[in-house]
């Protein structure tokens, strides 16, 4: 049975901590909208805040842009929690993750 992917939006300019630290948690994917006809730039990072989080990818967006990225199954291991850096403009961002309760060992790669 496949784990649930789970979603969160957060719209606005301040940064937020979107996902609690916790084991076996995977960044699944991302949507980030500009929202107030300004450029708009966004840090998804590993962590609860900016001052102790790892960059997993950054966003940059023009005036109405756009961006989406869905990194799989497996995605992106992050127990140490999601957090939306907002370093400039506004935005509307849809995080997708998931928590398997099956151990971070089903996660891994099919070793052929």
């Amino acid at each position: 049975m496949a784990d649930t992917v789970y979603e969160v939006v957060a719209s606005g300019s301040s940064s937020v901590s979107v996902v609690a630290p916790t084991e076996n948690l995977r960044l699944i994917g991302f949507s980030v909208v500009e929202t107030n006809s300004s450029a708009s730039e966004v840090s998804i990072q590993e962590g609860v805040s900016s001052d102790i989080a790892n960059e997993l990818c950054a966003v940059t967006l023009a005036p109405g842009e756009s961006a989406r990225e869905w990194f799989g199954e497996h995605g992106i291991p992050c127990p140490g929690g999601i957090f939306l850096d907002r370093r400039a403009g506004e935005s509307r961002a849809v995080i997708y993750y998931r928590v398997s309760d099956r151990g971070k060992d089903s996660f891994a790669p099919p070793s052929w």
